[in-house]
């Protein structure tokens, strides 16, 4: 990937992340560091920082998240689910003070999303970010 794919992301976007992020209500505390990322094929995706660059970053968590994906989707709900989904899949651990990202399938890990919103609309949600990608690989 060029470095152009790759940028800061916009303060609306973060604003938006942190108030569903706060949600979750955290055992531990997890820093955030953002990224843009033009050609991520979803509209966000969480990575941990490897321990040996969270020391020097003094961050935790790697927020990618595609602007366009999130620019073009219009629908609130849908977006929300699509955010939980994938916070909902930080796992901690209060003994160690850790975290790890599930890498379970999706609609396994969310049951509480599915308790949330309803299976039919995260399955509504899941259907408008997969439209988004294959509209995005025709525009390639």
């Amino acid at each position: 990937m060029a470095r152009e794919d790759y940028g800061i992301i916009e303060e609306d976007i973060i604003e938006y992340f942190n108030q569903r992020f706060l949600e979750f209500h955290f055992s531990i505390t997890i820093d955030v560091i953002f990224q843009c990322n033009s050609k991520l094929k979803q509209m966000l995706k969480l990575i941990k920082i490897p321990d040996q660059y969270a020391v020097l970053l003094k961050k935790d968590l790697l927020v990618q998240i595609n602007p366009e994906y999130f620019d073009v989707l219009k629908d609130d709900e849908a977006k929300s689910i699509l955010f939980d989904m994938e916070i909902d899949k930080i796992q901690t651990n209060m003994d160690k003070g850790t975290f790890k990202i599930s890498t379970k399938p999706e609609l396994n890990a969310n049951f509480g999303i599915i308790d949330k919103y309803s299976y039919e609309k995260v399955q509504r949600a899941l259907e408008i970010e997969q439209h988004l990608m294959d509209k995005d690989e025709d525009g390639d």
